[in-house]
């Protein structure tokens, strides 16, 4: 049987898989709907541009750490919810749920904090919807999504 790479995660995937899209000519296998969309949004993070190697393959990682707020405290089951969403989610280093807390940390290059908020409602539990939450969220989604545009523009095999 023959195997493919997940340009994202790096995981072994089998030939026949389900999961896949077409860039520049070449047809690209993924794991998991969470890695598709990371490479639809910014491919040449994970296959970089002519003449550069891309970020992930230079071993990039771009490490975050964010506490997200929710509506309420939750029960211990939908604690055991997000704890069992979050495990799913590539790129997801550490995770605590405290009260009302939800602290991650995570790689950029694997899951964006919108892909983990994501979660979090798929686990049936509501982040805040305070101005100031939702401003929060909106803010670091800008962040990031930035971030990414320019990881991969930038020449990465440059030295300083």
């Amino acid at each position: 049987m023959s195997e493919r790479i997940d340009p994202v995660c790096g995981m072994a995937i089998a030939e026949q898989a389900q999961i896949t899209y077409p860039f520049h000519g070449e047809k690209y296998a993924f794991c998991s709907n969470q890695c598709r969309e990371a490479f639809i949004a910014h491919p040449h993070v994970y296959v970089g541009r002519l003449g550069q190697k891309a970020p992930k393959k230079l071993g990039v990682e771009v490490r975050k750490e964010r506490t997200l707020k929710l509506d309420e405290q939750p029960t211990p089951e939908q604690t055991r919810a997000i704890e069992q969403a979050l495990a799913a989610v590539m790129g997801l280093k550490d995770l605590t749920v405290r009260g009302q807390r939800v602290h991650v940390i995570y790689d950029l290059v694997q899951v964006t904090a919108m892909q983990i908020e994501a979660a979090i409602n798929a686990a049936g539990v509501q982040l805040s919807q305070s101005v100031n939450a939702r401003l929060r969220r909106a803010w670091v989604g800008f962040g990031e999504e930035n971030e990414l545009s320019n990881l991969g523009v930038r020449n990465h095999d440059c030295r300083h």
